[in-house]
């Protein structure tokens, strides 16, 4: 059987750039929560700009997504909803 996740709608608070990227590949994700993340950097935004089923993205406390990367992010996926 398959995983098909639309929401993640508890905070992910522990996780790798690696680990994201298998969250990723479940293709239904249409939300995202991360808080209080220190393990991942910005360049994790390369990879949720080419998930088209990204449709909201919360990040909270987390200091190395700068807003800087999330500024670049929201201009490449203007049609993803992302909180601060």
């Amino acid at each position: 059987a398959d995983l098909h996740i639309k929401s993640q709608d508890a905070p992910i608070t522990q996780i790798t750039d690696e680990g994201m990227a298998q969250v990723l590949k479940l293709g239904s994700l249409t939300k995202l929560h991360l808080e209080k993340v220190d393990s991942i950097g910005p360049a994790i935004f390369s990879t949720l700009a080419r998930h088209k089923s990204l449709k909201t993205l919360t990040i909270r406390s987390c200091p190395q997504l700068t807003d800087t990367a999330i500024a670049a992010f929201k201009k490449e996926r203007p049609d993803v909803t992302v909180t601060r």
